[in-house]
């Protein structure tokens, strides 16, 4: 991924997906950007696992992830209780 220019590009293009979604405060949009920003950097991951970077319950992460699917930046892929989310391909 040097191509695109380092990890601070990458943060820029991955944060700027979170712009779109209206009606949420700077201090979430900040939580979006790391959840997007972590996912893209892992490529898949488990709900959990979020859970342990972000450091949030899980009724707050699966708020997040619910503001981040409605909005088409990320999606569930896989069973209930084993699938993982990723970015949604553009």
């Amino acid at each position: 991924q040097e191509g695109l220019g380092g990890p601070e590009t990458r943060y820029r293009l991955n944060t700027s997906l979170c712009e779109p979604i209206e009606g949420i405060n700077e201090g979430i949009k900040k939580i979006l950007q790391k959840i997007v920003l972590f996912i893209s950097e892992q490529g898949t991951v488990k709900a959990s696992d979020i859970k342990t970077y972000i450091g949030k319950s899980d009724a707050s992460v699966e708020r997040y992830l619910k503001l981040l699917k409605d909005a088409k930046i990320i999606e569930f892929v896989g069973a209930k209780k084993t699938g993982t989310y990723r970015i949604v391909k553009s």
